[in-house]
């Protein structure tokens, strides 16, 4: 009778299944305490780790040395121009950072609106010697003028009778016109006249008077009788203006 076993031969075994691969993932990062240990941390499984690191910061650095004063800044003005109405200011340098040369350019204003229009300026008087029934053109032809004539009569009444005088003062674009009475305008009149009985023998009368207008550029103006032959012309003057 036999006690105990006794192999004289085994058989391999079959191999086993593949297992499943490992993963590895960084998890957070944190900074640490200057002098602390890092440190690595799993916080998932030996087949899927998930690391979770804690880095200490260094420590802080010694100051450094002062650097020396740099040098002081200057600017200066260069040049200064005068840009078209309506264009924008500018200014350029022209220098560097430190010494700045400032250029400029201002724009100048708009023309303004006009203004009203200043009193006229009058030349002296120029005294003239004109006649009846003539048109005169003004002293200077270029500018407008003030005339002025002084007429006189003188009538003198024996007995009994009627004087009358009328003289105008008549201004116009045409020389001919006014000289005859037929164009342009009466723009002052004189008129004088006696009518009665002397009651004394040989009474003179005298009446004076002043015409006078103003006469635009390139008229004419003339004196002349619309009746009567006892007026005169005792001075006249031409006054340019403007």
């Amino acid at each position: 009778m036999k006690t105990g076993w006794s192999v004289t031969n085994l058989s391999k075994g079959r191999p086993g299944s593949s297992g499943d691969g490992a993963s590895v993932s960084v998890g957070s990062v944190t900074t640490g305490a200057p002098g602390s240990s890092v440190s690595i941390t799993n916080t998932g499984t030996s087949e899927d780790a998930v690391l979770n690191f804690t880095i200490p910061r260094g420590n802080s650095g010694s100051n450094g040395a002062n650097g020396s004063n740099g040098s002081a800044a200057t600017i200066a003005v260069g040049s200064t121009t005068t840009g078209a109405a309506g264009s924008p200011a500018s200014v350029t340098n022209v220098g560097t950072s430190s010494a700045a040369t400032l250029d400029f350019i201002i724009p100048r204003g708009n023309t303004g609106l006009t203004g009203p229009a200043g009193p006229a300026l009058v030349s002296a008087p120029t005294v003239v010697t004109p006649t009846f029934g003539t048109a005169y053109a003004a002293s200077v032809p270029t500018k407008p003028s003030f005339i002025s004539a002084m007429i006189d009569t003188a009538y003198t009444v024996t007995v009994i009778g009627t004087q009358a005088d009328t003289v105008e003062l008549r201004i116009g674009p045409v020389q001919a016109q006014v000289a005859a009475g037929t164009g342009g305008t009466a723009v002052a009149t004189f008129r004088a006249s006696v009518t009665g009985i002397a009651l004394v023998i040989g009474l003179g009368i005298g009446q004076r008077n002043q015409l006078s207008a103003w006469v635009p550029t390139g008229w004419f103006w003339a004196l002349r009788r619309v009746s009567g032959t006892t007026a005169t012309i005792t001075s006249a003057t031409d006054q340019a203006l403007g």
